[in-house]
């Protein structure tokens, strides 16, 4: 059978295809032939399995990859840094100081990623972080 992948999330590894026919399939990232994941999109052959939940698509061939670059995983803007301690993508947590931010660590080690002493801290994050972390409270 031929259809095309209405969904599929490569971190999570699983998705949907419609196929020809119009019938939404389940597909696993085991059924999936090759190297390659399929994207939003991409056109692919495949085999009809009835799985315990219902219909299931399997051995999965992209034969068209998407040309709409709807892949909700390239359009993704990843905003995180890098620590220089642990090397791992993180969000710098503020440290305040008397009512003012002192310095950024990592989640993950405690280290100290940025000094944002008053010498060092522009008018902008004055603001910013303040109503950045009272955004993410309400």
């Amino acid at each position: 059978m031929q259809g095309k992948v209405k969904f599929f999330n490569q971190e999570k590894g699983f998705g949907f295809i419609v196929g020809n026919d119009g019938v939404e399939r389940f597909v696993g990232v085991r059924d999936i032939v090759g190297s390659d994941l399929p994207k939003n999109g991409s056109i692919v052959d495949f085999d009809h399995q009835d799985g315990k939940k219902g219909p299931k698509a399997t051995k999965v061939k992209i034969t068209a990859p998407s040309t709409s670059g709807d892949s909700n995983q390239s359009n993704r803007k990843d905003d995180r840094v890098v620590c220089t301690s642990c090397d791992r993508r993180m969000v710098p947590r503020v440290v305040f100081n008397r009512g003012t931010p002192s310095h950024n660590i990592c989640p993950f080690c405690g280290k100290m990623f940025k000094d944002l002493s008053p010498g060092c801290l522009s008018v902008i994050a004055v603001f910013a972080i303040p109503s950045y972390i009272l955004w993410h409270m309400i």
